[in-house]
């Protein structure tokens, strides 16, 4: 999470996570969070479930596995990746701003209602030193995603425009 959070409240969103309680989750994170900070999951096993319903706008999933989860039907805006394991994730019918940094992206499953370059959005989603399927590499860059970000840029200062990198637990 991007801001300081007492134990407690750590361990009540990670529980809600656990349980997909998404609604307890968006009522903590709007209860204890700055409207529009970056909001960090770190460190969890999400395999293999239906993550439809978290609340993906400003998140970032450092180091968690997502092998065999589904992100299908989701909007997000936007949404990282940072050092994840992220093989067979489910990204079909998705729309949304996408980064990824250091992931296993292979055996993502996308179709012709992905769309990870959105529109009149002032950055295109952006991978950077992930593994990546050719066929899935091909489809991003089809779409104007980039398979790089610049060198001098942290992912959440390209991603979300965050500065301040000191406050991250």
């Amino acid at each position: 999470m991007n801001h300081n959070l007492n134990n407690e409240i750590k361990e009540q969103l990670t529980q809600a996570i656990k349980e997909n309680a998404w609604d307890k989750l968006t009522s903590l994170r709007n209860n204890e969070g700055d409207p529009g900070s970056v909001f960090y999951i770190d460190s969890l096993d999400l395999a293999n479930r239906d993550l439809g319903a978290i609340p993906t706008d400003f998140l970032v999933f450092r180091n968690c596995d997502l092998s065999n989860s589904s992100f299908a039907g989701k909007h997000f805006f936007p949404m990282a990746f940072w050092s994840c394991k992220a093989q067979n994730l489910d990204l079909r019918n998705t729309e949304g701003m996408l980064f990824a940094y250091r992931t296993d992206l292979r055996g993502a499953k996308f179709d012709e209602t992905t769309q990870l370059v959105v529109e009149n959005s002032d950055l295109p989603s952006a991978f950077k030193n992930c593994l990546l399927d050719e066929d899935f590499a091909q489809f991003l860059v089809s779409q104007g995603a980039l398979l790089d970000f610049p060198r001098d840029k942290h992912i959440e200062s390209y991603a979300f425009g965050v500065t301040d990198l000191g406050n991250k637990q």
